[in-house]
């Protein structure tokens, strides 16, 4: 008898293919269960050598041995002639069946219940514990453009906020970074359409569907994550899903158990990982320079960035943070060009903090980032506004076009863009701007509010309207100018008083007390006494007196409120302000400022025309 046939008769290739199988069980319980408990990565190393190294005994064991009714007996005490082989023949094959259906059955149960760390995850279910369910934008969004048709890119990517899923609540700061990190990483490649962090930040804490939430970003596919950190490990868990496909597909997914020195590596890591996946000759990303290899200079920049993101007071410790970073890492250019941008926006939002103040800074870290990575939009986008601010106009919106040029899928930058071209009566033109960041970022308070602003500028009044109340639920209260400058003009004070929230957020924009003035003319000194003499108040004074049509006083406020807010001269372009553009006060401040010698060198604005060398009317 050939070797191959006495090993047949003797159900070694049986007893191989049980042992094999049920290696194949253990395996996949181990990690379930190593993962479940956080032991170490040797753990499930030493699980799989023991079983490789028991397949030989096992074979052995198969030839020397028989399993009988009566017991385990030497293959030389078995009766031949009996059908006990034939017996225990049958019994193996019936093990292994049941052992190929429990392990399928644990596979089924890693990939469409439990992630690799073992805690509940479904395709779009990410939440933090104890995670509000309150309405996430595609529920409070009837009437967005996405939710008529969904057509979008293959070659689109939307990242959701990574959950943190650490010991310590405080760290989310930490997970944010990474999402954020993400797609600075993924916007960089070419021919890739990936939406900027505060649209796909508006879904955080929400238990969306994943579907709802790709078709509200107009993307096909959707990252999602965890990450839990704990000392110095962490553990990042990302999964990429194809949201075409009913219930969304899965096309990747992983977990990455490091040192938190290797955080970078995870990060390239997991963004080349969804090249491939997505399987697309998308071409290399822009080259990028090392980031900091200093952890403690990182984790103060993501601390830094974080309340940057909140504004308001959050600004100060923002402040005070990213220059602990810089300071621990001198050549960490992310964190000197969010500082700039810190520096930039801080006038606009602090009593006590002037654009004096805070120029030189914000010019010296600026130029600090571009000096280390001259490839970043922020620092020059935060160059721009300067120049905005002393009347540059022309040197601003040459570096700011430069700028989209350069970065076209920058949403900031196309946003601040915008606003430039819209201040200075470019309305059309702003409105390809707003659109772009729009689509970029298409649930963003911001985006549509500066959309809804400039389709309102351009005779589109249903649609801005329409924007400007969907901002308004994203919690950018700003966008009630909109609504404002469609219902006060004609009286509508009621109705107006009903478009605002009942708990706004912190706005400079009081429309309650802008009513109160408008209905109670007598009061306007008192209410406007009871605000001080601080920026609310001439932004507040510059409100009453244009809906008063009184153009004397609102210029004589207008001055006051663009010594810190230059966008305001966006206000000039609103239908109702025609008298204002008419009133000879209009052409001393756009010389002051710098309109006139950009319009002249640029082109004159949708609603102005030149009368001569020195001379010009608006409609």
């Amino acid at each position: 008898m050939s070797l191959f046939a006495e090993l047949k008769r003797r159900n070694v290739f049986r007893v191989a293919a049980a042992y094999l199988v049920s290696t194949w069980l253990l395996i996949e319980i181990g990690s379930l269960m190593f993962d479940a408990f956080e032991f170490p990565d040797w753990a499930s190393q030493l699980l799989i050598t023991f079983l490789a190294l028991g397949l030989i005994p096992t074979l052995i064991f198969a030839w020397a041995f028989e399993l009988t009714p009566g017991g385990i007996k030497r293959e030389s005490e078995v009766d031949r002639s009996g059908s006990t082989r034939q017996h225990t023949g049958r019994r193996l094959d019936q093990v292994t069946i049941a052992m190929i259906l429990l392990a399928l059955g644990v596979v089924m149960l890693q990939q469409f219940v439990l992630d690799d760390s073992g805690e509940k995850l479904a395709p779009g279910s990410l939440a933090s514990p104890g995670a509000a369910t309150t309405p996430a934008p595609t529920d409070r969004i009837a009437s967005s453009p996405a939710a008529d048709s969904y057509s979008p890119d293959p070659n689109s990517v939307a990242v959701l906020p990574f959950v943190n899923m650490s010991p310590d609540p405080d760290n989310e700061y930490f997970s944010d970074g990474i999402s954020e990190e993400l797609i600075n990483l993924l916007v960089r490649i070419d021919g890739l359409r990936v939406p900027s962090r505060t649209s796909s930040f508006a879904f955080k804490d929400q238990a969306n569907d994943v579907r709802d939430i790709a078709r509200s970003l107009e993307v096909a596919h959707i990252l999602e994550g965890s990450v839990r950190r704990d000392g110095q490990r962490v553990r990042v868990t990302a999964q990429l899903i194809d949201a075409r496909e009913e219930g969304g597909h899965h096309l990747w997914s992983q977990s990455y158990d490091r040192e938190l020195t290797d955080i970078f590596a995870i990060q390239d890591e997991i963004a080349g990982a969804i090249i491939d996946a997505l399987e697309v000759a998308l071409g290399t990303a822009t080259p990028r320079p090392a980031r900091t290899r200093d952890l403690e200079a990182y984790d103060l920049y993501l601390q830094g960035l974080h309340l940057f993101r909140q504004r308001e007071q959050k600004l100060l410790e923002a402040e005070r943070l990213l220059r602990q970073a810089v300071a621990a890492d001198p050549d960490f250019a992310e964190a000197w060009a969010t500082l700039a941008l810190v520096y930039t926006v801080q006038p606009y939002y602090l009593e006590d903090v002037s654009r004096e103040l805070a120029e030189p800074l914000a010019r010296e870290a600026a130029a600090r980032a571009l000096t280390l990575d001259p490839t970043l939009p922020e620092p020059r986008a935060a160059t721009s506004l300067i120049l905005q601010w002393s009347g540059r106009l022309v040197e601003a919106m040459e570096l700011s076009s430069q700028l989209i040029a350069d970065h076209p899928q920058h949403a900031l930058s196309r946003v601040w863009h915008g606003v430039l071209l819209l201040k200075s009566g470019y309305l059309r033109e702003a409105l390809v701007q707003f659109e772009a960041g729009y689509d970029l970022d298409p649930v963003s308070g911001v985006a549509i509010d500066w959309l809804a602003r400039a389709r309102m500028m351009n005779g589109e009044t249903d649609e801005a309207l329409v924007l400007a109340r969907r901002a308004v639920q994203l919690d950018r209260f700003s966008a009630l100018d909109t609504v404002a400058q469609d219902l006060l003009p004609r009286g509508e004070f009621d109705a107006f008083q009903r478009e605002i929230p009942d708990d706004p957020a912190p706005a400079r924009a009081d429309y309650r007390l802008v009513i109160r003035a408008l209905e109670n003319r007598d009061e306007i000194p008192q209410i406007l006494a009871a605000l001080g003499d601080g920026k609310q108040q001439q932004y507040l004074t510059g409100q009453i007196r244009f809906f008063l049509g009184q153009p004397e006083p609102y210029f004589s406020a207008l001055r006051s409120i663009l010594s810190w807010d230059e966008t305001e001269t966006m206000q000039l372009w609103w239908p109702a302000a025609r008298p204002f553009r008419q009133h000879p006060e209009m052409k001393s401040l756009a010389r002051d400022f710098g309109l006139l010698a950009l319009w002249r060198q640029r082109g004159w604005p949708d609603l102005c025309r030149p009368l001569g060398p020195e001379d010009f009317e608006c409609d």
